[in-house]
């Protein structure tokens, strides 16, 4: 699908309005405590570099079980570029994929640079709707981790179990955003209410909110900064839902 310009001004703009009136803060957010600190605040790696990362990190995800076949995407901005995981990278590529199957956008006015924009995915408005709310925000990962889909399907908080996760989530638990049609504006723009609403946070590491029946979004100042809460919630989620069997 291509990216609708038009729509993007209108998702980002009713996403930041709506945190700023406060609709999407939980009410924990003012008892959150930072810990976290970004893994890397100042890339300065080139471009050839960026494009492999984003493909290791896909192949990572999908071995660790932290996506699955039906999808999931991960997105970089870098160097005035955003490169984004093109359609069906789980179901067709199975995560396999090369630093030139990559969809590259120019970050300023969106256009599509290489590769063809017919096949962004359908998460592409949520991506580039972060990026262009919140200048702050490097990488976004949407992935569909196998525990942590538990508690997305219940619609459930989850709640701080391990050390790690307490850590890279800034003592936060999970929060799931309100139900809303997936993949659609308004799913979009509930995203980057949530996110910003915690656009402080973004300061020491990522952060990262469930969509109901659907998955997980990270936006975060890095990749590894995604990665990793990524990784340690899926084991956080573990955790949760077998100490029920203790």
């Amino acid at each position: 699908m291509k990216l609708d310009l038009a729509e993007l001004e209108k998702v980002v703009a009713i996403g930041t309005k709506a945190a700023q009136q406060g609709a999407s803060a939980p009410a924990h957010t003012d008892d959150c405590l930072i810990n976290a600190g970004s893994i890397n605040k100042a890339p300065v790696f080139g471009n050839d570099y960026i494009r492999k990362k984003i493909t290791t990190i896909g192949r990572l995800m999908f071995d660790r079980q932290l996506t699955d076949a039906g999808g999931g995407n991960v997105s970089v901005r870098h160097n005035g570029v955003i490169y984004i995981t093109p359609q069906q990278t789980g179901e067709i590529k199975r995560w396999q994929l090369e630093p030139d199957d990559l969809i590259a956008m120019n970050a300023d006015t969106y256009e599509v640079i290489e590769n063809d924009g017919d096949t962004m995915t359908r998460e592409s408005l949520m991506h580039i709707g972060l990026y262009k709310a919140m200048p702050e925000i490097g990488a976004v990962i949407h992935a569909h981790p196998r525990y942590c889909l538990v508690y997305a399907c219940a619609e459930k908080q989850m709640p701080v179990y391990t050390e790690s996760f307490a850590f890279f989530n800034g003592e936060r638990p999970m929060d799931c955003v309100k139900r809303l049609p997936g993949t659609s504006p308004e799913m979009a723009a509930e995203v980057i209410s949530y996110i910003f609403s915690y656009r402080d946070a973004l300061k020491a590491g990522a952060v990262g909110v469930f969509l109901p029946d659907h998955g997980i979004v990270i936006a975060g100042p890095t990749l590894d900064d995604c990665f990793v809460l990524l990784d340690n919630a899926e084991v956080n989620a573990m955790v949760g839902l077998f100490s029920k069997l203790l």
